[in-house]
């Protein structure tokens, strides 16, 4: 395997572009300062090994992970979409109907995590890959990912990880009229 270009970077590690043989690859990769600690190579590993068991067309898929070498690595379909968050930025809002085509899309592929038992926790424009010429949508980074009916080992006590209102929708346990109308706000961030 052979890597190329930063693709972006975040708190957990840095996403390169990378061939696989003849295909292209995502491979994101944990800076060698959080293998001193455990934390964040716990959520790095995890995030690997349930994200390897989501098979949708709307999230992104892992194809390996593993460490080499005292390098731990995470190997990724390549998206060649842009953040949703860069969009937006640059061109401050996108028409009705991309911005419902996209959150469907969204849904349908958080639906798919949640039928797993897992919650994202962390669903936001920049973590949402959107390939406008091909209309695909991919939701990336699944580094607070947690299974719905587990202990918090990872999260401290007292402590929350997540977007809030993701939060409050998966740890909170609201009813189901509450959930829509937070992703209904959610939404109209992309019609603003």
């Amino acid at each position: 395997m052979s890597l190329g270009e930063c693709l972006g970077s975040g708190g957990v590690g840095a996403v390169y572009k990378g061939m696989r043989g003849q295909a292209p690859v995502a491979v994101k990769i944990l800076p060698q300062h959080s293998l001193d600690q455990e934390e964040q190579l716990a959520r790095f590993q995890r995030e690997a090994e349930l994200l390897a068991g989501i098979k949708h067309s709307n999230i992104i898929q892992v194809l390996d992970f593993g460490h080499d070498c005292g390098v731990h690595f995470i190997v990724m379909e390549y998206f060649p979409g842009e953040n949703l968050s860069g969009m937006l930025m640059r061109e401050h809002r996108l028409s009705c109907f991309e911005s419902i085509e996209i959150i469907r899309q969204v849904a349908m592929g958080m639906e798919a995590t949640h039928n797993l038992g897992l919650i994202h926790r962390d669903l936001k424009p920049s973590n949402i890959l959107y390939d406008r010429k091909n209309g695909l949508v991919k939701v990336i980074d699944f580094g607070l990912v947690r299974k719905a009916e587990e202990d918090h080992a990872i999260t401290q006590e007292g402590y929350i990880v997540g977007v809030l209102i993701i939060c409050l929708r998966s740890s909170a346990r609201l009813c189901p009229w509450i959930a829509a109308r937070i992703f209904i706000i959610w939404g109209s961030r992309f019609i603003k």
